[in-house]
């Protein structure tokens, strides 16, 4: 089961929201072993769709920590946590996934036109790299029909 989990960082005094598959513990020791301190799971909320974890990151987005920390990492208390929780648990998750999944959908929509243009100017960079490969051939037979010899020079 997936589920979203509060991780609280005392050396930073930040908290993570992440989502695993595992148990809570085994991502506890694992955010131990990669930050090198001890981190506290303050909460964790089993859902069924992993998009509420982007879901909580649109809730708390005034509160994100900085490009310097990551995505993940936001700059909340324990009480603005139990007071999301409290939200969260009223009906289950639903106005806020409603809410915010508007603004969500915004963005998703936003990144899949970002995608299909860079899909677009990858594609047009490949034809563009092809096109050079063929460039000097080109350039050459160019330089023989108007009589230039190409210099060519010669190790000692």
């Amino acid at each position: 089961m997936t589920q979203i989990y509060f991780a609280y960082n005392p050396y930073t005094k930040l908290v993570k929201i992440g989502r695993t598959d595992r148990w809570l513990n085994q991502r506890q020791r694992a955010l131990r072993w990669e930050f090198g301190r001890r981190v506290f799971m303050l909460a964790a909320i089993p859902v069924i769709d992993p998009a509420a974890e982007q879901v909580i990151h649109a809730y708390f987005f005034n509160q994100r920590a900085g490009v310097k920390y990551g995505r993940e990492w936001f700059d909340i208390d324990r009480k603005d946590v139990s007071s999301f929780l409290v939200a969260w648990a009223a009906d289950g998750g639903r106005s806020i996934m409603k809410s915010f999944g508007k603004s969500l959908d915004r963005f998703e929509k936003r990144k899949a036109e970002y995608r299909r243009e860079r899909n677009l100017i990858l594609k047009l960079a490949q034809i563009s790299s092809d096109a050079r490969a063929e460039l000097p051939e080109t350039l050459k037979e160019l330089g023989d029909r108007m009589g230039f010899r190409a210099r060519v020079r010669k190790s000692a």
